[in-house]
């Protein structure tokens, strides 16, 4: 299983050589079988050329994901935001937007909001953020905040709240407005929003209302021992699943 974010193996075009990396692809292999290792997933760039040289390997499109072009003037980056996404942000435009590290307030806000939507899942320790506040710069505004992570030419929008128990003003828009500009002016020229959780629900449709521009995203799932992979699903009594690996669907 791959680590949070997008994963995968990575051939830069300057050193992509096909022999060599069929190898690799196949040594890989190799490995996993001598590891014990039953089935791989990876979920791959999309803004990488990953996808392309992975000799026939099996990748599974999940969905698409929204981006804006930094290289495009201020008022083009606007001129792409959908009437509502606008209106949004004029209403809240004299906020103030508040940039600062990982702190209690995101913390509890983010807590709070994704028990509210009944993912505790994804609500972290303390440990969790700690680690990644070297990583981060944080947004805040009235009852929203978000994350961004930033990095060479790309910055990814990567968490974001809003309480709960706040009328919505704007505030996440305004964040994320200003978070582009911030982003631009830092050398980023790809600001990555991510998609849904699943086609064309409400965060898909969020993020749109920001760009129409998008690249399809996919994973990697790969069965690297057949024979242990169908030993397992059929003693957790697993015959048909759209999940990968199917043994884990049950969880």
């Amino acid at each position: 299983m791959s680590p949070y974010g997008y994963s995968g193996p990575v051939e830069t075009p300057e050193t992509y050589n096909p022999p060599d990396w069929a190898n690799f692809l196949l040594d890989f292999h190799d490995s996993c079988g001598s590891d014990n290792i039953i089935t791989e997933f990876a979920r791959l760039h999309p803004f990488e050329t990953n996808i392309y040289n992975l000799m026939g390997e099996p990748i599974h499109y999940e969905r698409e994901v929204y981006y804006v072009d930094l290289t495009q003037t201020t008022q083009q980056i606007w001129d792409g935001f959908d009437k509502g996404c606008k209106h949004a942000i004029r209403k809240c435009e004299s906020a103030t937007v508040r940039l600062d590290g990982v702190d209690r307030q995101f913390r509890e806000l983010y807590a709070k909001a994704m028990t509210a939507k009944g993912a505790n899942q994804y609500v972290f320790d303390d440990a969790f953020f700690e680690k990644l506040a070297p990583m981060v710069t944080a947004f805040y505004c009235g009852g929203s905040a978000a994350l961004f992570l930033k990095h060479g030419k790309y910055c990814h929008y990567f968490l974001s709240a809003t309480d709960p128990d706040r009328r919505s003003m704007g505030h996440g828009n305004l964040i994320l407005w200003e978070a582009m500009q911030w982003a631009k002016d830092s050398g980023c020229r790809v600001f990555v929003l991510g998609g849904g959780l699943r086609a064309n629900d409400s965060l898909e449709s969020f993020k749109r209302s920001f760009t129409k521009t998008s690249k399809p995203f996919y994973t990697l799932r790969k069965v690297h021992n057949r024979k242990a992979y169908d030993e397992v699903c059929r003693l957790r009594e697993i015959y048909e699943s759209n999940y990968f690996p199917a043994y884990r669907s049950w969880e």
